[in-house]
Formats: C-alpha cells, structure tokens, sequence
C-alpha cells in the first residue's frame, strides 16, 4: 500500500511540520467476472447429470466446451457447435448456435443433441478454481479446465472407480452403493466388486491388460452385486485392452467395456 501525505511548513523561520492528512491508494485485487474467468479456456467434461441421475459420457467419447472472444465452441465427441454467448450474472445465453452435420453413431449424435440443449437453455455458470458447472433444463455437466484434464493420472497407483459398464449399446451405472475399485500396484491388481473384493497378478504389455486367476472373497451377495462381481472378473480375464484418457480409464473387449474414473 503506498501512502502519500501533504506536509505545510507552518513558517518561514520555523521548522515545525504539521502533518495535515493522508490519503491511500487501495483499490486492492478487484474479482474478476465469469466472462473474465472463462476467456480463452477449454474445459472437458467430467460428469454428467440429467434430472438428478446420472448420464453416462457415450463410449469413445469427449464432451468439451471452450470460449474465446465472446464465442463458445463445443463438442459432445463428433461435430462441433459454434456460437456468440454473453455471461448475465451467472447465467450463459448463448446466440444462435450452429452445428456441424457430420454422420455419426447414435450414442453420440444423442449426446451432442443433449449438450446443444444444456447450452441453448440459458444455464447457470458456477466456477470453482478448475472446475465449471452448467446447469439448466433438468441437465447439469461438471467440467474440468482442459490442462488439468490433459494431465492424466497414471495407471500405477491411482485408485479407479468405476462409472459404467457398456454392453454392447447398452450402458450402465453401478447403483451408489455399490462402490467398485480397481488399483494396480506393481505386478498386483485389486479389486472392489459389486460385493466382493479379489486379486491377481498383473501385467500390462503395450495396451492389453494380462491378470492371473482372480483370487476372490465368498461374501453372499444380492444378485446385483454377483452379477458385477462377475462381469469384472469375465472382462479382466480376457485380457482386456486398457487406456487412459484425460481422468478415465478404459478396460475394453469385444464384449464389454468398463469405464473407471479417477479416485485419488
């Protein structure tokens, strides 16, 4: 804080100062606005919600929304939305939005027309150090700011949870309850199933995902939990391909695919 005073001499043969007051520069750091916060950032999705349940990110996926000069542009995995936005209060309206017409599967032309509406429903817009937040017609997606998405986790030593599990066109999420984790550490593989926990030894060579026999707990479970005890079994014996992309980790077959986040 830099502090300035005016000073009177109060005669000529004196030498007296009197001090007649201050004054001080201190506007300080003023917040900066949404549209401040938001210019020239990207952001990936993360999870998405629609009317309070969750809404699994279609298979092979990206959902990322980006703004820049008063423009938004986004994507939900196949063509791209352009269009003006204004920020009003916390509420994003964005002009008229045009897209792209590139023919795409069914899963993801659904979620793009799902984006298209989040972003044309004037939704709110919360920020929160990486993460933004838009929500508006029963729909909600939490973001991350592109560079720290990008900077994906290893797959050594991160705790994963799973999020879906897609069989053929269908896709599911495992009931809240049902917390199941996968951790590799070394030549070691855990397991949190939908009841049970098990193990094997692991080995990754290139992309595909190579275990030992799955050395499982005996709990009595529901049948929902047998069930996803099972399917994670099935899919990590059959030597499932693996990759890691932004905060998701993919376990692919040509049956099933399961899809895990990152935990920690």
């Amino acid at each position: 804080m830099r502090v300035w005073r005016t000073v009177l001499l109060l005669g000529v043969a004196s030498i007296g100062l009197s001090l007649l007051g201050a004054c001080s520069d201190d506007s300080g750091d003023q917040p900066r606005s949404l549209s401040e916060e938001l210019a020239g950032r990207s952001f990936v999705a993360e999870r998405l919600t629609q009317d309070g349940a969750p809404r699994p990110v279609a298979p092979g996926s990206t959902m990322t929304v980006g703004f820049a000069d008063g423009k938004l542009s986004a994507s939900a995995g196949c063509n791209t939305i352009n269009g003006p936005f204004t920020i009003e209060g916390t509420t994003l309206v964005a002009g008229n939005l045009a897209m792209t017409e590139m023919a795409c599967v069914p899963a993801v032309m659904a979620q793009e027309q799902w984006l298209s509406q989040l972003l044309s429903s004037k939704p709110t817009v919360s920020i929160e150090g990486v993460s933004l937040t838009l929500a508006g017609g029963g729909a909600t997606a939490l973001l991350v700011d592109r560079a720290v998405a990008q900077a994906a986790p290893p797959i050594q030593g991160t705790t994963w949870l799973l999020t879906t599990v897609i069989t053929g066109q269908t896709a599911s999420t495992p009931r809240a309850d049902m917390e199941s984790t996968l951790l590799i550490e070394g030549d070691r593989l855990s397991i949190q199933g939908g009841c049970n926990r098990g193990g094997a030894t692991v080995t990754i060579a290139g992309n595909v995902l190579q275990t030992g026999p799955m050395m499982m707990t005996k709990m009595a479970c529901e049948p929902a939990g047998q069930a996803l005890d099972q399917t994670l079994i099935d899919v990590l014996g059959a030597s499932p391909s693996i990759r890691v992309e932004s905060q998701n980790l993919y376990l692919d077959t040509d049956a099933t695919s399961l899809v895990y986040v990152a935990k920690n």
